[in-house]
């Protein structure tokens, strides 16, 4: 939830709708609000009618978070001219293995001994490194 907020901050993304997610209803109306914003503008899809912002970000997911943000404010797709040479993240859909393949591309993120670890959970320091690029 936090790394969506910082996007929609960061673009200044807003809208009146309503977010679709029907576990968010306890948090304050300006978080709903950039929820329904990071959903209106497809930073973030949720799990059916859950938001489940109670979870930890992966790194998958927040790279699938910034390649949506770059996607946004660019206009246009990031298309790489081939993958990431990680060997764990071949069971990924095409959209995530291009998010991650963005950020190594761009050198915004590397992996270690050929891995990314796509399920971890980002540390600070690698969230705010990929954020700040």
């Amino acid at each position: 939830m936090q790394a969506a907020a910082i996007i929609v901050r960061a673009l200044d993304l807003k809208t009146d709708e309503k977010p679709p997610f029907t576990d968010i209803g306890n948090y304050a109306a300006e978080t709903q609000a950039e929820i329904a914003a990071a959903f209106k503008f497809g930073i973030v899809k949720g799990a059916g009618e859950k938001f489940t912002p109670g979870d930890s970000v992966t790194r998958a997911q927040l790279a699938l978070l910034i390649k949506r943000a770059f996607e946004l404010k660019s206009g246009g797709p990031y298309i790489p001219t081939e993958l990431a040479p990680f060997s764990d993240f071949g069971n990924y859909d095409v959209e995530t293995k291009i998010a991650i393949t963005m950020l190594y591309v761009l050198k915004i993120a590397n992996g270690s001994d050929g891995k990314f670890m796509p399920i971890k959970a980002p540390t600070r320091e690698q969230a705010a490194k990929w954020f700040v690029h």
